[in-house]
């Protein structure tokens, strides 16, 4: 609880989400958004112009017909934060997408390559 409250995006493939994630019940941040919705909160949140241009970039090469999220976690950088939101954004790989914030976006990257380099090592 003393960890700072940070807007999170979140993308999931509409066939995952009808199924798994739609009337489920989620923390009371936990809000549907909409493609419009997302590309002016990345503009509206996002201060650093690269940043907010290479998320703009992702966005438009993914699906309006997608779903879309907001939720506020407690989170501040890879080492403080609330590990059972990470937990859930873990399982819910491949089929969830961390849009913003790009830091979270990296590290879950990072944790994926790594993952990868597991199952494909000789």
């Amino acid at each position: 609880m003393y960890l700072p409250s940070q807007l999170i995006l979140l993308r999931f493939g509409r066939d995952y989400h009808d199924r798994y994630i739609q009337n489920t019940i989620r923390h009371e941040t936990f809000k549907e958004i909409n493609y419009q919705q997302l590309q002016r909160l990345i503009k509206r949140e996002i201060k650093q112009t690269e940043q907010q241009q290479t998320l703009l970039s992702i966005l438009a090469q993914r699906s309006p017909k997608d779903a879309y999220y907001q939720v506020f976690i407690r989170y501040q950088d890879a080492n403080n934060r609330d590990n059972n939101v990470i937990m859930r954004l873990r399982a819910w790989r491949p089929k969830c997408e961390v849009i913003f914030a790009f830091d979270l976006r990296q590290n879950i990257a990072a944790d994926v390559a790594e993952e990868f380099q597991l199952y494909h090592q000789n």
